[in-house]
């Protein structure tokens, strides 16, 4: 029982959605050191956030969803499509009231990151918990250095949760790690790309 309640744990302090919490207001302070436009950004992620996670209750109480986590493969398309207009809306209102270009490149990396999950989807259900534990905890190394890089053995940890509440299996959770080291390089790639041209 013991091992159960840590599992849910960890699977509640590594969710998706909590996980992006702090991501604006440290990806703004790395890339242009504004506080002010961290912090304004940072509580507009955290609407756009909020907005998703009451659409994602409404789901499981009306019986669409399964559970917070969205664990049916099935009931995903209509999560994705969810997170795309939220995205969508969050690109929108970054162009309209000019904010962070670091944070309009991030948006776009996680449509890309969007359409690859929704592909990778049709043959395996990827462990998204574990796909964004891998993508937020590798680009916190690759930001502040190799000296940080003990975060990591948080991502077998976070997969082992998810297999041991049978959300995932092994090779679920491998894709989920893949896949967020994966996007994680490619979104790095454009940041960069686009920061320094």
């Amino acid at each position: 029982m013991l091992i159960i309640s840590l599992a849910r744990i960890l699977s509640v302090v590594f969710h998706p959605l909590v996980l992006f919490l702090p991501v604006p207001y440290l990806i703004i302070m790395h890339a242009e050191n504004n506080y002010t436009e961290a912090v304004r950004w940072t509580f507009f992620s955290w609407l756009v956030v909020f907005i998703l996670g009451v659409f994602i209750m409404y789901q499981v109480k009306t019986g669409k969803f399964t559970n917070l986590d969205v664990s049916v493969r099935s009931q995903r398309p209509l999560f994705f499509l969810a997170v795309f207009i939220a995205i969508a809306v969050y690109i929108i209102s970054l162009l309209l009231f000019n904010g962070p270009l670091v944070m309009l490149v991030l948006a776009f990396g996680a449509i890309v990151a969007l359409g690859l999950l929704d592909l990778i989807n049709t043959k395996i259900k990827a462990s998204i918990h574990v796909a964004s534990v891998t993508s937020i905890l590798f680009a916190f190394v690759v930001l502040n250095g190799l000296l940080y890089s003990w975060v990591l053995v948080l991502i077998p940890l976070v997969a082992w949760s998810r297999i041991k509440l049978h959300s995932h299996t092994v090779s679920e959770t491998v894709m989920g790690a893949i896949f967020g080291f994966c996007i994680t390089i490619i979104v790095y790639v454009m940041i960069e790309s686009v920061l320094k041209g």
